[in-house]
């Protein structure tokens, strides 16, 4: 509690601290954000390959019966 008051002091004497601390956060935001996006996309691509793949490989099994 009485950190949590210290810190309170410290960001309310220091709006420049508060300002980039506000800055790193939200640039971190964007970068998990841009992590999720990055990751949608593999698993995507990873999907539609195997979906292919399957695909594939039922129509080849058809072709040889």
């Amino acid at each position: 509690m009485f950190k949590l008051v210290q810190n309170y002091m410290i960001i309310v004497h220091h709006p420049i601290n508060l300002l980039s601390l506000n800055f790193s956060h939200t640039y971190l935001l964007s970068f998990f954000s841009h992590l999720k996006v990055k990751l949608f996309m593999v698993c995507l691509i990873v999907t539609i390959n195997l979906t292919l793949n399957t695909v594939m490989a039922f129509v080849r099994i058809n072709h040889l019966c």
